[in-house]
């Protein structure tokens, strides 16, 4: 249990640390959190009581190939945001047409970040298909992130609330969570967004008998390797022991496990389903490898090592991503576990992944005069950028508008940390690591033009202003750095990219 929170706590602090990267990452950021979510089971949050309606006494789980009951249909199920303005709505109003449940709250990321792309879906086969979110939370605070939530205000989505009536039927420990009913009322499939596509739903409709469609896996329950069936009747002295890489397995959720068997003696260490830069986040115990400005990636196709560009493509993560299992006895640390995972993934994967001091080009700030203009007067920590206060958290999130002066960009009480990201969030193009040599390390009052008008002139521009300048300066510093056996890198075509620090012979470019 203590390593398994360790694990937790090591990679929140990784999800933490690359929330503060470029709005044009976020998408590496969502699957991120998508893997987090995925990881570890999540908690529904707020609960209310069942829809009132002729439940039976004991409720079953439904599998798949199993028929939805009648009384189901006809279960009265609260809704928010409907079209029509309905409080309360039947699945029997969808019967005879495909229909995903989407299980999912307003505390999941991932639920927020597939809704977008199944209701596209939903729109381009509008006759036959129904998409139908339901959560357990209540409908007032259901209601105001639908309106709120910058993702999902536009798109006019309606949820059932309070459902718990369907949760009982679709029971699941984590979140986001799909079920397929198709037009013949039978459960077609209990998956995962990333598996209904146009091309299946296409299938389904035309009636094609065995469309594939992988079943979602909690987690991988069992170890990938087995003793063979003609040796389970032999007596195995001390144990049997290994260390595996697979590729990518259907239906897998991304998951990290570090646990005990008293009985066997033995540590079972899994990864699931991940790409090849958070493998090395993991078995380097360095969160550097997520990082595009702290990673240079020595390889003819680097994509291949990072998230995809399309976290739904599906058929990209087949090829890319890996499944990493290892049993040990159990003396053995979890540093030297990892440490092992670590070099079985340069075996074989053919890479070398290493933390290694570099001469990097970084943006440096310093201060231009001994005035200390920038230094916060105030105590109030507030960061708005184009007249926005953004939040993860939605309720926090509001509009603010212009200051007197007509600035829409500020931070009032920031650290440094805050100042940077501000820098990288405002200016559209690959930043490198920005660093604070004005030998000041409190809170900073700092204006800054809006983010369609910036560049490195016109934050300089603001900058002045204050008695501060950003200038470009080559320092030392720790980067992972990933190479290909056999790839001969040119030093001179090193530049910068969305994904790290690639070359420019390479087909990122």
């Amino acid at each position: 249990m203590k390593q398994n929170l360790r694990l937790k706590a090591c990679f929140t602090q990784i999800i933490c640390t690359f929330s503060y990267l470029k709005p044009r990452y976020s998408s590496i950021l969502a699957a991120l959190t998508t893997m987090c979510l995925y990881a570890h089971a999540q908690s529904p949050g707020e609960s209310g009581a069942a829809a009132s309606g002729n439940l039976p006494d004991t409720t079953t789980p439904l599998q798949i190939g199993d028929t939805i009951p009648e009384y189901l249909w006809h279960q009265p199920l609260q809704v928010v945001n409907h079209t029509e303005g309905k409080a309360t709505i039947t699945l029997d109003e969808y019967r005879g047409k495909l229909i995903i449940l989407d299980f999912w709250g307003t505390f999941c990321t991932t639920c927020i970040f597939n809704m977008p792309y199944l209701h596209g879906l939903e729109n381009t086969f509008s006759e036959n298909l129904a998409v139908v979110p339901v959560t357990r939370e209540d409908s007032n605070r259901v209601m105001r992130f639908l309106q709120t939530n910058v993702t999902l205000k536009d798109l006019h989505i309606s949820s059932i609330t309070k459902g718990d009536a369907l949760y009982e039927v679709f029971p699941s420990q984590t979140l986001p969570h799909i079920v397929l009913i198709d037009e013949k009322a039978k459960v077609r499939a209990i998956t995962m967004a990333e598996y209904l596509n146009k091309r299946v739903i296409e299938e389904l409709l035309a009636g094609k008998p065995d469309v594939y469609i992988p079943p979602k896996r909690q987690s991988l329950q069992q170890p990938l390797l087995q003793v063979a069936e003609q040796y389970r009747d032999a007596a195995i002295t001390n144990g049997v022991y290994h260390r595996a890489l697979s590729g990518f397995i259907d239906g897998l959720s991304h998951d990290t496990r570090l646990e005990t068997d008293s009985a066997s003696q033995t540590k079972r260490f899994l990864v699931s389903n991940i790409f090849v830069a958070k493998l090395y986040t993991i078995g380097l115990r360095s969160a550097l490898p997520l990082n595009p400005k702290r990673r240079i990636l020595e390889a003819s196709l680097p994509e291949r090592y990072v998230f995809p560009e399309d976290y739904r493509d599906i058929d990209a993560r087949r090829q890319n991503f890996y499944t990493y299992e290892s049993i040990s006895p159990l003396g053995m640390s979890e540093s030297q576990i990892r440490s092992n995972m670590k070099d079985d993934l340069d075996i074989y994967l053919g890479l070398t992944g290493s933390i290694e001091r570099r001469m990097v080009n970084c943006l440096v700030l310093f201060a231009i005069d001994s005035n200390r203009r920038f230094v916060s007067a105030g105590n109030d920590r507030v960061r708005v950028i184009g007249g926005n206060i953004n939040s993860r958290f939605f309720d926090k999130r509001k509009t603010v508008g212009s200051l007197p002066n007509g600035v829409d960009t500020y931070v009032r009480y920031s650290k440094f940390a805050g100042v940077a990201d501000v820098i990288d969030q405002i200016i559209d193009k690959p930043l490198p690591v920005i660093l604070n040599e004005t030998g000041y390390e409190g809170e900073f009052d700092l204006d800054f033009p809006s983010p369609g008008e910036a560049s490195l002139e016109t934050v300089n521009d603001f900058l002045h202003a204050k008695g501060l300048e950003l200038c470009w300066a080559e320092r030392e510093m720790d980067m992972f750095v990933l190479t290909e056996n056999g790839f001969h890198p040119n030093p001179a075509s090193l530049q910068l990219t969305d994904i790290g620090y690639t070359y420019l012979s390479t087909n990122t470019q």
